[in-house]
């Protein structure tokens, strides 16, 4: 079969598994079990091993081995094989992000892949979710939880920014350009039918900095301009915004003490658990088994700590470190902003994971091995490019 046609349905049947992520359970089970594992072996047979040059999916697989040995020592293992279930998922699309990622030209179109995701969440959510909401509720269900939004939309950013830098064709690059500055409507819009208060706390500095990295660093004579513009616009938008959320649950979830939320709470029993089982936890996903609130610790870090121990959570530290380090690197010896946008992600995501468990998450993980994937290829590219010109 033709290299190109074989790139094609891949991404076709990408498309189609966040399409139908949330919106339908019966198509999501074929997207789950047939699309998803037919893209990864698409791409086996196009591409061939995804751990080959990706450092990142090699640690990712290490991990996940890990967490595996830790099955045979779980206290639940029922509630352990539902989370190896959900790993193996995750291993399944992060290899074929990984293995797609090689192919420059198919880069942009594996961000389409999660901007559909968000749309997806976005139509379900209106459709089904606002126009119901009272004065004190969230748009959450038991197919779209209201926090799975506020991840999304951090996705959507990214990928509309990554798609403004990296799409060959010119016009649709300034398109790109365009709407991402409907990023911060979207999230406010968000942030108000969520109540999820990582949004605005997220979006806001992203937005920001994104922006200057694209307009402003390097360019002395728009640092100026870009601080005065962000204090009048913040200036002018404060009282609009305060109208906006007062009497919002938003407003009342921002107020309630840190020492009284939930999270913090089943954060801090999250630790215990893991100080009390520090080599291989209590098994995976068993944490919402000894939490008093039954739910899981709403923090990667904690999580794998009392779920498979202190080494599972050293190596998801220890990827996500290395890929800011090193974007860092590589732009201090470049001078390439393309690089301070990848580091800016991996910032983000590492401070997202603190308020939510992303390394058993289909999608969210996946979208993590793209952007590392994207920056390996960014970076072969480029010393090709250098190479080729001595």
């Amino acid at each position: 079969m033709n290299k190109r046609i074989i790139s094609t349905i891949i991404i076709l049947l990408l498309i189609f598994a966040a399409f139908v992520s949330i919106n339908s359970p019966q198509l999501n089970s074929i997207a789950l079990y047939v699309a998803i594992p037919l893209a990864f072996g698409l791409s086996i047979i196009q591409y061939g091993n995804p751990l080959s040059n990706n450092r990142y999916m090699q640690w990712l697989l290490v991990l996940y081995c890990w967490i595996g040995i830790t099955y045979f020592g779980a206290y639940n293992q029922v509630v352990a094989l539902a989370q190896m279930k959900q790993i193996l998922g995750v291993v399944l699309l992060s290899s074929v992000m990984a293995n797609v990622s090689k192919n420059q030209k198919a880069i942009p179109w594996l961000y389409v892949v999660f901007i559909c995701l968000f749309m997806s969440a976005v139509h379900y959510a209106n459709t089904n979710l606002v126009n119901i909401l009272g004065k004190d509720e969230r748009a959450t269900d038991d197919v779209l939880n209201a926090n799975t939004l506020a991840y999304y939309v951090f996705y959507f950013s990214c990928a509309i920014y990554a798609l403004g830098e990296c799409v060959n064709n010119a016009r649709l690059r300034k398109v790109m350009r365009y709407m991402f500055f409907s990023v911060i409507f979207i999230s406010v819009w968000i942030a108000l039918i969520t109540a999820s208060r990582q949004v605005l706390v997220i979006q806001v500095p992203l937005f920001c900095i994104l922006l200057y990295i694209r307009y402003g660093f390097g360019k002395g004579k728009w640092l100026f301009f870009f601080i005065i513009g962000a204090v009048l616009i913040w200036s002018f938008s404060t009282n609009t915004l305060e109208t906006i959320f007062e009497g919002t649950l938003l407003q009342e979830r921002y107020e309630i003490e840190l020492e009284d939320d939930q999270r913090t709470l089943v954060l801090r029993e999250a630790i215990e658990v893991g100080n009390n089982h520090p080599i291989i936890g209590i098994g995976p996903g068993n944490f919402v088994l000894q939490s008093r609130f039954h739910i899981f610790s709403h923090c990667t870090y904690t999580e794998l700590y009392a779920n498979s121990g202190f080494l599972a959570a050293l190596i998801f530290i220890w990827v996500v470190a290395n890929f800011i380090i090193k974007q860092f690197k590589r732009y201090r010896k470049s001078k390439d902003t393309m690089y301070l946008f990848f580091m800016a992600f991996g910032i983000f995501f590492a401070v997202d994971n603190f308020v939510y468990v992303f390394y058993a998450q289909l999608w969210l993980m996946a979208f993590f091995v793209l952007v590392a994937s994207h920056s390996e290829k960014y970076y072969r590219l480029q010393q090709q490019s250098r190479t080729s010109t001595k």
